[in-house]
């Protein structure tokens, strides 16, 4: 036993570093089986040794177990713990039995070695093995990895390869496309020249057609008919109308008289033009404007022209040329005039700069000289549009009344045709009131300065102001504040005048100094000191503007539709009464302030968009009434209209509505804000 008492040798301490030897429980068990079982237990410390013979083992905090098993026949063998001191040391001289028992402890330590080495030399290949197999795996994989690193390489080699072809391909199919819309657009050109052609030539053997059939007397002219039938017979059959078709026109404006010279000459119309002026070609200088007429308006021009022959060359000579460049030159109060050059349209666009009245009289001209437009003057006329009977009168006494098949309502903003046809359509609101848009521009109060073929700067030895090809802004003397104003000078071709225009607020401090003619005297010599007021105006001219009422910027504006048409086919009638349609063009039909000079040309193009949609209704619908021709045409006009009229509507109310220098902080900060705006919106259209 080997408990806290001691063991065979007695009790005592224990040296934590001697080793002992104990009989397990165990053991005793298997005494009892017989069998011998024999526990060595060494525990050492810190410089403890074990030695059995000639070996000895070196252990620190180690335990060494081993167990010896014997079988016996008869009983059990006895067991002694024999305690072994240290090398070298006294203790007690080993027995018989000691020296017995050490031997087969010896004996046994050298099989468990011999044990140990087998079991070591069995595992130690298997270990080798299994680390020779690894490293071949892992070289293995290293080969798989370059592999498909190199496939990787080769394939993106092959992307390389692939995108640069796509590039160039695509570079290739980039040219190909600009090119075939380069064709596209010289066939569309080329098809129009030709369409052009053949209208004009349609339009001429109508016309020889109606005078053979109408103007000459029963019996006369028969020989022109079959020569006309003759050359007509070889293209492709038209309907013929019955009748020759009646339009009213009102208002003699540029819409209004291009419009008249559209229906007469293109399309063999009777055509009557109502004005309210008693003579057009006299100058109304609160509407001294100067138009710039872009490719839209030079495109209704020239197709008139095609049939006048004299009118775009009268126009050319009142006007001024433009390329996509503008000079303009800007004249301060210190007397320095500082020329720039500015980009004002595309470089292939080319615009022609005119005052008003010069295209007014130039198709004034024309209109004269075309035999089938009758233009009545001296009144405004009366339009009543009815189920029963429409008439446009003038004049009652002198019996102008006038049947139309179909009326053009070119009368301006405040269109008292537009208000007939709200009338003749129940007052549902489709025409009257229009709907508005608000814009900083609308309501601005103007009044035109005409301006002598003797204005000049002071001091100015190059004479600038004498070149009509540029444009001047002439800055005042006070630049920031309520009270701050300028003036802009349109290009004009001399000997035609140029125009200034005084645009402000109807509480602007300028139309309190200008409403005497001293007042208005000191104001322009205070604020514009750069100007030789003494030759820039004619005698009398103050006195025409302190008098004159001037104008104000109309607020952007369309109504919901732009043409009137009977709801009801059974409606017309097939006499000389019918229930016409009518149609807005012009201001009439959508109304802005001029911050973007759209004015003219979208009404313009409002003439030309009319008369495509007559033609349309003669070759789709194969109409021959007059009465279902003008219904075609007006309900295809409003439909194709109607949206371009909004549009322009909601462009022109966030356009450019800050170039007038409205006075007041928060004016000047928003036409900051918007100008920064502009700038990063055409940058980024770049």
């Amino acid at each position: 036993g080997g408990g806290s008492g001691g063991g065979a040798f007695g009790g005592g301490r224990r040296h934590p570093a001697r080793p002992r030897m104990q009989k397990s429980k165990s053991s005793l068990a298997s005494r009892r089986r017989g069998v011998a079982a024999t526990t060595i237990t060494t525990r050492g410390g810190e410089g403890s040794s074990y030695h059995d013979g000639d070996d000895a083992a070196n252990s620190s905090s180690s335990t060494l177990t081993t167990t010896t098993t014997t079988t016996t026949k008869k009983k059990p063998s006895s067991s002694s713990s024999i305690r072994v001191g240290r090398a070298g040391g006294g203790g007690k001289k080993k027995t018989t039995a000691d020296l017995s028992e050490s031997s087969s402890h010896s004996q046994h330590s050298q099989e468990d070695r011999d044990r140990v080495t087998l079991r070591a030399s069995l595992i130690v290949p298997l270990v080798h093995g299994e680390v020779i197999d690894a490293a071949a795996a892992a070289r293995a994989d290293l080969n798989d990895t370059k592999q498909t690193v190199s496939q990787m390489r080769a394939s993106l080699s092959r992307l390389e390869g692939q995108l640069h072809e796509m590039i160039v391909a695509l570079d290739g199919a980039t040219r190909a496309q600009a090119e075939q819309r380069q064709m596209e657009e010289d066939a569309r050109v080329a098809e129009a020249r030709e369409w052009i052609a053949a209208w004009r030539a349609r339009g001429a053997a109508r016309i020889v057609e109606d005078l053979a059939t109408h103007a000459l007397p029963p019996g006369h002219g028969d020989d022109d008919e079959n020569a006309t039938q003759s050359e007509q017979g070889e293209e492709e059959e038209r309907p013929t109308p019955k009748r020759r078709m009646r339009v009213a026109i009102i208002g003699a404006g540029p819409a209004g008289l291009a419009c008249a010279l559209i229906m007469a000459n293109l399309r063999g119309c009777d055509v009557h033009v109502f004005e309210r002026r008693k003579d057009p070609s006299k100058a109304d200088l609160n509407q001294a404007f100067v138009y710039n007429i872009d490719a839209r308006g030079r495109k209704v021009l020239e197709l008139i022209d095609h049939e006048d022959g004299e009118l775009m060359d009268d126009i050319e000579s009142r006007s001024v040329p433009a390329g996509g460049k503008l000079m303009l030159k800007v004249a301060t109060p210190d007397g320095t005039i500082t020329p720039s050059e500015v980009t004002f349209r595309s470089k292939r666009t080319k615009s022609l700069w005119l005052p008003r009245q010069a295209l007014v009289d130039a198709l004034l001209n024309a209109v004269k000289r075309a035999p089938r437009i009758a233009l009545h003057t001296g009144s405004a006329p009366v339009v009543k549009i009815s189920d029963d009977l429409t008439t446009v009168t003038m004049d009652e006494e002198k019996g102008v009344v006038v049947k139309p098949h179909l009326i053009v309502a070119a009368d301006g903003a405040r269109s008292a045709t537009r208000q007939a046809m709200e009338d003749a359509d129940g007052a549902r609101g489709h025409f009257e009131p229009p709907v508005m848009r608000a814009s900083p521009a609308a309501n601005l109060k103007y009044k035109v300065l005409v301006l002598s073929d003797q204005f000049r700067f002071v001091n100015d030895a190059a004479e600038v102001a004498k070149d009509g090809s540029s444009m001047i802004s002439v800055r005042g003397a006070v630049t920031d504040g309520p009270s701050r104003m300028r003036l802009g000078l349109l290009p004009v071709r001399p000997p035609q005048r140029r125009t200034a225009n005084i645009i402000a607020y109807d509480d602007h401090v300028v139309w309190e100094h200008m409403s005497t003619v001293r007042g208005a005297e000191r104001y322009l010599e205070n604020m514009f000191p750069q100007v030789d007021w003494s030759k820039a105006l004619e005698p009398g001219e103050l006195d025409r503007f302190v008098a004159a009422s001037g104008g104000h910027f109309p607020t952007p504006q369309a109504p919901n539709r732009l043409a009137y048409v009977p709801l009801h086919r059974d409606s017309y009638k097939r006499g000389d009464e019918e229930c016409v349609a009518a149609v807005l063009i012009g201001d009439a039909a959508h109304c802005f302030p001029p911050d973007l000079g759209q004015g003219v040309n979208s009404a313009l193009e409002d003439v030309l968009v009319l008369d495509e949609a007559l033609e349309h209704s003669r070759d789709l619908y194969r109409a021959t009434s007059p009465v279902e021709i003008g219904r075609y045409a007006a309900t295809r006009y409003r439909k194709k209209r109607e949206p371009d009229a909004r549009a322009l509507v909601n462009l022109v109310a966030v356009g450019y509505p800050w170039q007038y220098s409205q006075p007041g902080r928060i004016q000047s900060f928003r036409t900051k804000l918007w100008t920064l705006n502009y700038l990063l919106r055409a940058a980024l259209h770049r």
